[in-house]
């Protein structure tokens, strides 16, 4: 992937295959370098710190760091042109993009519970209203 401003693992001056070690101790040796109380006055060192801190918020967490790399993976893919992950579009992959849980068995099955859902408190407002309605006449 080509360098990039805003790339976490170029701000903390790590590898992208770093474990949560070698990231926490990027971290740590540049927060102590350029910690705006250490240095104060220094706009470099509070533009480093702050790309530092909001690295270590992505790439400390691993949940995060997995969505950030697949993120990255698929942005630099697609510089290239290609897809990291193709997509064999078929029958079971009809409507993905436009549903929760894409086009199988579980998606369906949530769609017709949430539209089911709808449905009842649809019917329980109008219900209500009809109420009030003949209250407000009667």
């Amino acid at each position: 992937m080509p360098a990039d401003k805003h790339d976490h693992y170029q701000a903390l001056g790590v590898a992208s295959r770093a474990d949560a070690a070698q990231i926490r101790a990027a971290y740590v040796r540049l927060m102590w370098a350029t910690h705006p109380d250490r240095r104060p006055g220094d706009a470099r060192a509070v533009a480093t710190a702050q790309r530092a801190n909001a690295a270590y918020t992505v790439l400390g967490d691993a949940r995060r760091r997995a969505t950030y790399d697949r993120l990255r993976a698929n942005r630099a893919a697609a510089a290239v042109g290609t897809s990291a992950a193709p997509r064999v579009v078929g029958r079971h992959d009809a409507g993905a993009d436009h549903h929760p849980g894409g086009g199988t068995e579980r998606g369906r099955r949530f769609r017709r519970a949430f539209h089911l859902a709808c449905l009842k408190v649809g019917a329980a407002v109008c219900a209500l209203g009809v109420v009030l309605l003949l209250a407000a006449l009667g």
